[in-house]
This record gives C-alpha cells, structure tokens and sequence, in this order.
C-alpha cells in the first residue's frame, strides 16, 4: 500500500480490462436511455465501456465510454 499521492504510480489505479463493464455498440444502438441508467445501477459502476465487437471474436474496438454523471448532467 502507498500512503502517498506522490508515491503512486498508474499501475496502482487501473482497472483491468476483464473487470470492466462493456456493452456491445450493437446492443446500444437499440437501447434507450432508461435501459443504460439501468445497466449502470445493476452493474454499480460509473462508466460503461461501449465495444464494437468483431465477429472473429477479441476484444473489439473501443466506440466510446458512457458516464452515468455525465448521463446526469444531460438528464437534469
């Protein structure tokens, strides 16, 4: 453990790729809002990672990244 801002290196906040939350872009393409604030309570996380996934399968490409406070901030 760090006690340290200065201490810290970027390694100690990262978050895994497995432990990431992501969601299909094809699955958001036919979601509503009302269905992403869903994904986001039930996943209890901040952000979505949206994916485009490849048919041949990996880890796809990265399309975008959705915030619930940001999702706030532009239902308020």
């Amino acid at each position: 453990r760090r006690d340290h801002r200065e201490d810290l290196q970027a390694v100690d906040i990262m978050t895994t790729i497995k432990d990431m939350v992501t969601v299909p872009y094809s699955e958001l393409t036919r979601a509503s809002v009302g269905d992403v604030i869903e994904s986001l309570r039930r996943s209890c996380t901040n952000y979505l990672v949206v994916l485009h996934v490849a048919p041949e399968g990996g880890y796809g490409l990265l399309r975008g990244l959705i915030s619930r406070a940001q999702v706030d901030r532009q239902l308020a």
